[in-house]
C-alpha cells in the first residue's frame, strides 16, 4: 500500500475498482481485503490458542470440537490470501521508482555512511551515534566536513580527511545499499541468497504436502473399494 502511495508501482486493473465519488480514482480493494484477511487470521489464531490453553487434561470440547470451525475458516482464508497475493504480484508493474535524491532523503543510505566510518576503525556503535547526530541536523545531502567533525566530538577520536570524505560520499550513494554484503541485509546479493534459501524451504514443504495428499488419496481409494465391496455383498 505504501509503494502505491509513493507511486513506485501501479495497481493492476484486475485488482482495483473505481471510487464511488471520484471516477478517476483507482482503489486497491484487493490489498485492502488482504489486510482484513490477515486481521481475521490473527483473530482466529487467538481464539484457537485461548481455547486450547484453557483446556483440561481430558477430551475437552473447548480444545477440540469448538476450535475446528476456526481452523477450517482460517485454512480457507489462508488459501484465498495466497492466491490473491500470487495473482497481484504476477501483474504488478513498476511506475516511478524513487530518484537518487528521494532515496537519500529517506535516510536509507545512513547505515552505509556509518559503515564508511567503521572501515576507518571507528566502532559501529560510535559511528551510528555520529550519523544519528548528522541526521537530526539535516538530510545527507547537506552534510559537510565541518558538520561531520562536530557530530563526532565526544564520540570518537579525531577523524582524518579520508574518513570524513568516505562518510559523506557513502551518504549520497544509494548504490551502496544494494552492494551491502551483510547476511539478511538489503543488499542485492543478500536478498537473492535469502530468496534461494526460501525457495529450497518451500520446495521441501511442497514435497511433504504432496506426500500427504497422495496418502489421503490412497486412503480414500481404499475406503471406496471396501465400501463398494460391502455394497456388492
Amino acid at each position: 500500500m505504501d509503494w502505491l502511495s509513493w507511486q513506485w508501482v501501479t495497481t493492476p486493473g484486475d485488482f482495483t475498482q473505481g471510487s464511488s465519488i471520484m471516477p478517476q480514482k483507482r482503489n486497491p480493494v484487493v490489498l485492502e481485503h488482504l489486510v482484513s484477511y490477515a486481521g481475521a487470521a490473527a483473530a482466529d489464531a487467538a481464539s484457537v490458542l485461548n481455547n486450547v490453553g484453557a483446556a483440561w487434561w481430558e477430551d475437552s470440547n473447548n480444545a477440540t470440537t469448538d476450535v475446528q470451525v476456526r481452523l477450517w475458516e482460517s485454512n480457507d482464508r489462508a488459501e484465498r490470501f495466497f492466491a490473491l497475493v500470487g495473482g497481484f504480484l504476477a501483474e504488478v508493474e513498476p511506475l516511478s521508482p524513487p530518484s537518487r535524491e528521494e532515496i537519500v532523503a529517506s535516510g536509507a543510505t545512513t547505515t552505509a555512511a556509518a559503515d564508511a566510518l567503521t572501515r576507518h576503525g571507528v566502532p559501529f556503535r560510535a559511528a551510528h551515534s555520529v550519523v544519528g547526530r548528522l541526521v537530526r541536523a539535516g538530510g545527507p545531502d547537506t552534510w559537510t566536513a565541518e558538520g561531520v567533525r562536530a557530530a563526532a566530538e565526544g564520540l570518537t577520536g579525531p577523524l582524518d580527511d579520508a574518513a570524513v570524505a568516505d562518510l559523506i560520499a557513502a551518504a549520497v550513494r544509494p548504490d551502496l545499499v544494494l552492494n551491502r554484503a551483510q547476511v539478511d541485509g538489503p543488499g542485492a546479493a543478500a536478498v537473492r541468497a535469502q530468496v534461494g534459501t526460501l525457495r529450497v524451504a518451500f520446495e521441501g514443504v511442497a514435497d511433504r504436502l504432496a506426500a500427504v495428499r497422495d496418502r489421503l488419496r490412497r486412503a480414500d481409494d481404499a475406503l471406496d473399494a471396501v465400501a463398494a465391496e460391502l455394497v456388492a455383498r
